[in-house]
This record gives C-alpha cells, sequence and structure tokens, in this order.
C-alpha cells in the first residue's frame, strides 16, 4: 500500500482489491508493470473502510488539518484527535489534563472541513459548558460558530435552530430533557461519560434510544471509566458499540463481580482485564506517557502529612493516572505493604479530614483526590454547581468559586455551599439560584433538607424513610412528584444536609 496525500490517493496492490472496489466502487483499477494495482481516495470515510480490512492507514487529518490552537500541539493530542477521526463511535479514555477536549474539538472541526459533518452536539456537566468547552472553542477555533444551549426550554429551542452554528454545547440533563428537539447532529462528543454508567437511569435510557434513532458519530470521554465498580464499564461498551460486550448487563456483572451476601458484590480477580477487552474501541493516554506535557505546578498546603499519608496520598494519585480509577483498601495494602486494610483505612481517613481526598460510603472505590485549591481555609467555603455524574461533590470542575462567610454564621458548621437548580423546593423557601450551606453528614432524621444522589442524579428533597429500605425524597413543590428509592434496587448516598441559605443580590 502507498499513500500519495498530494494526490490523495491510496494505491494498493493485495489480495484484497476485489474486496476493496466491492465496498468503494469510486476506487479505480489500473495496471502497472503487468501488476493489477487500486487507486482509493485517500478521505475520511474510506481510511475507515481500509482500517477495518486489516489496512494499516494514517488518518488523514495528520496530512490535511492545520491544528488551529494558540499552542503547538502535543503528540498525544494530535494521536487522540486521529483516533476520532478513524472511529465512528469511540471511548476517549485519557488521563485527566491531557486535553481530551481540545483533541475531540480538533477531530470534529476536521471532519467538519472535509463536509463528513455539519453540526457537533457536545454533552457536558453544567458547569463546565462555558469554562471548558466554550473557552476552547473561542480560543482555538475563532472560525467556528458555536452557542450554550440553556434556559427556559423555549430559548434553548431557539438556540438550537440558530443559523449559521457548528458547535452546539448543553448539559446532560439538559440533553435528557431536549432529546425530542436535537435533530440533524453528525457528531456527538459527551464528555464525562460515566454520567451515563447506571443502565437503569433515565439519563442512559433516553441516550441510548436517541443515539439508536439518530445514529451519529459518537466519542465519549473520561478519564475514570470505572468510577466506582467494573460493572461501570457496560453502558460505556454498549454505546461504542463494542464487539465483545454481552448485550445483557446482568450477563456483563456476573462476569466481573461476585456476588458476596444478598446486597453486596465484589469485582473478580480478571475484573479490570475483562473491562479493558470490552471498553473497545478506545485510545488511553496515562500523565507518564504524555512526555511532552508542561512540567507540572505544584500548589502548596498549610496543612502537613506525615511520611505515611503521604505515601498513601501519592499512591491512590499514581493509581489513578496508571488506571483511570481508583484504588482499592486492598489495592493500597498491596501497594504500600501493609498488612491490614485497617491500615489503610486509618490513613484514608486522616487524608480526608485533612481535605486531601473524598471517601464516597459503601464504594470500594469511593475514593476521590480534592483539588487543594478548594479546601475550606479560614472563612472561606466552596460555591458549588451543579454536581458532576460520578465526580465527588467538591471535585474542582464543580466548583464556580469560594465566598468569605463568618464562622456559626447558621449557628452549626458546614462545609461547603450549593447553588440550587430549579424550584422543586420553593414552597420551603428555596428558589432558583440559592446557596444552601451544606453540612457533610450521615447523621439524617426525617424532615431534614438533604442533598441526595440518586445513582447519578444528585437533587435537593425533604427526607422521609417510611421502611427500612424505603426512602421517599419530598418536594415542597405540588408541581413535582415525590422521589421513591428502593434501597435494595437503586443506591442512594446522602452528600450532606442543608443548615443555612443565602440569596445573592
Amino acid at each position: 500500500m502507498l499513500v500519495i496525500p498530494d494526490k490523495r490517493k491510496i494505491i494498493i496492490n493485495s489480495n484484497e482489491n476485489a474486496t476493496v472496489q466491492s465496498l468503494m466502487p469510486h476506487a479505480k483499477q489500473f495496471t502497472h508493470d503487468g501488476e493489477s494495482m487500486l487507486a482509493v481516495p485517500y478521505g475520511v470515510d474510506e481510511s475507515i473502510v481500509l482500517k477495518n480490512l486489516g489496512f494499516s492507514v494514517p488518518a488523514p487529518i495528520m496530512h490535511y488539518y492545520n491544528w488551529p490552537a494558540r499552542f503547538t500541539p502535543m503528540d498525544h493530542q494530535k494521536d487522540t484527535a486521529a483516533f476520532l477521526t478513524t472511529h465512528k463511535r469511540a471511548l476517549c479514555l485519557n488521563a485527566p489534563g491531557t486535553g481530551k477536549s481540545i483533541s475531540s474539538i480538533w477531530a470534529a472541526d476536521f471532519l467538519l472541513d472535509e463536509g463528513v459533518a455539519k453540526k457537533i452536539l457536545i454533552v457536558a456537566p453544567l458547569s463546565t459548558l462555558t469554562v471548558v468547552w466554550g473557552r476552547e472553542l473561542k480560543h482555538h477555533l475563532p472560525h467556528r460558530m458555536f452557542v450554550i444551549v440553556t434556559g427556559t426550554k423555549e430559548k434553548r429551542k431557539q438556540l438550537l435552530e440558530k443559523p449559521g452554528v457548528q458547535y452546539f454545547i448543553i448539559n446532560h440533563d439538559g440533553f435528557s430533557n431536549m432529546a425530542a428537539d436535537l435533530k440533524g447532529f453528525d457528531v456527538v462528543i459527551y464528555d464525562e461519560a460515566t454520567a451515563l454508567k447506571s443502565p437503569s437511569s433515565q439519563r442512559y435510557k433516553i441516550f441510548a434510544k436517541w443515539m439508536q434513532t439518530h445514529k451519529p458519530w459518537l466519542w465519549m470521554l473520561t478519564g475514570t471509566p470505572i468510577s466506582q465498580t467494573p460493572a461501570d464499564a457496560w453502558t460505556l461498551a454498549r454505546l461504542v458499540d463494542s464487539p465483545t460486550c454481552p448485550k445483557s448487563y446482568t450477563t456483563f456483572k456476573d462476569m466481573v463481580m461476585q456476588k458476596v451476601t444478598t446486597f453486596k458484590w465484589t469485582p473478580r480477580q480478571d475484573a479490570l482485564e475483562t473491562c479493558k477487552k470490552v471498553l473497545q474501541p478506545s485510545i488511553r493516554f496515562s500523565l507518564d506517557e504524555c512526555k511532552d506535557l508542561p512540567d507540572t505546578n505544584f500548589v502548596g498546603r498549610k496543612t502537613e502529612l506525615t511520611p505515611q499519608q503521604q505515601k498513601v496520598l501519592d499512591c491512590i494519585q499514581v493509581y489513578i493516572n496508571k488506571t483511570g480509577f481508583p484504588p482499592t483498601r486492598a489495592n493500597i495494602c498491596r501497594e504500600l505493604g501493609f498488612k491490614s486494610p485497617n491500615s489503610a483505612e486509618t490513613h484514608l481517613r486522616a487524608l480526608e479530614k485533612k481535605g486531601f481526598i473524598s471517601i464516597e460510603s459503601g464504594a470500594s472505590r469511593g475514593i476521590s483526590i480534592i483539588n487543594p485549591e478548594i479546601t475550606s481555609e479560614d472563612n472561606e467555603y466552596p460555591i458549588v454547581g451543579l454536581v458532576a455524574a460520578g465526580s465527588p461533590t467538591l471535585a474542582s470542575e464543580n466548583v464556580e468559586k469560594v465566598l468569605n462567610c463568618p464562622k456559626g454564621f447558621f449557628g452549626s458548621d458546614f462545609d461547603y455551599f450549593l447553588r440550587v437548580r430549579g424550584l422543586s423546593m420553593k414552597d420551603a423557601g428555596i428558589m432558583e439560584d440559592d446557596l444552601i450551606a451544606v453540612k457533610k453528614t450521615q447523621q439524617i432524621r426525617n424532615g431534614d433538607i438533604v442533598i441526595a444522589r440518586i445513582e447519578d442524579e444528585v437533587t435537593v428533597k425533604y427526607f422521609q424513610r417510611s421502611a427500612p429500605n424505603i426512602v421517599h425524597l419530598k418536594p415542597a413543590n405540588n408541581d413535582f412528584n415525590d422521589i421513591e428509592v428502593n434501597l435494595e434496587e437503586k443506591e442512594l448516598f446522602i452528600e450532606g444536609k442543608s443548615v443555612g441559605l443565602i440569596r445573592e443580590n
């Protein structure tokens, strides 16, 4: 095979010539030195067909794209964009900080240049619509038009119909609410794809049905494909049409998890290898593999760690960078030589108390590193926007800013402010954009206003336990229905409870 970029041709001389021509009738046969050759146009679709037939074809983007940016594109970013443009459905599992967003934007921009796509839909956490995706498009692709689809349903419809726009950016729940109006998109970039990890969630069901109906290109981005358990991989694999992924979630769960008790499952020994096989097609670069990344800037903390605590924190970070998901207690023990998981647990709780990590109760991999810039210090408290699915509440991507508030202002200690979305609690005096002071606690009584996570959905509601395994989350607005949670069927995690409210001018 010979690639001639200047002529936009690929010359093939193999036993597959007849197969290639049957799939691409526009390929031209010719004879050279008595041998039958085939000249194939060197484009996106042709490259995909040839790759599927086993030919080693470089992605056209490497020859025909000028990589617009305010910086020199890094090798791993180019490779990622090239991979995406040669796969109509794929996972990008690059580690946080490697530039998944800019790589996917370039890939989509190239498809626009080539006429393969006309409209791009970006689905992302609400907190990142402007500060990440809008900023990237504005800075690096000024020749493209984009809109951020927010506001009332009517306003969103108007934005979706705006002429001349190539990139439309919408949040996860916005997609679910507007699915019927999302038409004509050729490529979907789904950021923080673990928002779809629960096969029983409405978010997943709506998105899967929409994909089946519209059949666009789909690139799913996440640095943590297995945010809690290996079973999280199933929905991602199904959405990218992984050839090795079982059609049944139950079948896959039995492959990667083993039942210990009625309500407790643990990963099988070969679970990670199984996940790697089904999470295909995918590309992943760890931080260690990105040799051209700039030097890391370290931020100092006033809180000091013991040498052993620092080792545990470093172990967690290294493990996440290498695998894409947090370690279990057993993983930490093996890495650091602890004799008992209790030793790891002691250090983990110390790190949590000092604000370096958060630990999600009931999840074996529920450890998350907290950005050092958002720990509460003195009288400053972080304001958290809409919580990203699968991420800790105080993850950096969720924090809007910090607010100075006197200690004891609400008569009770609290940990952060949460910005309210919607009017489901208006009769309790909690309105859209209000800031509620949240105290992280599991000591909840009936009638408390709680911040609850149901699988990947976060909501503010009254707490009411009506039976040992039945919890009702009750709104303070007759226009909304109660949410009934059967704890035997769904996972419920209480982030904390409201202890006060601030309304900004």
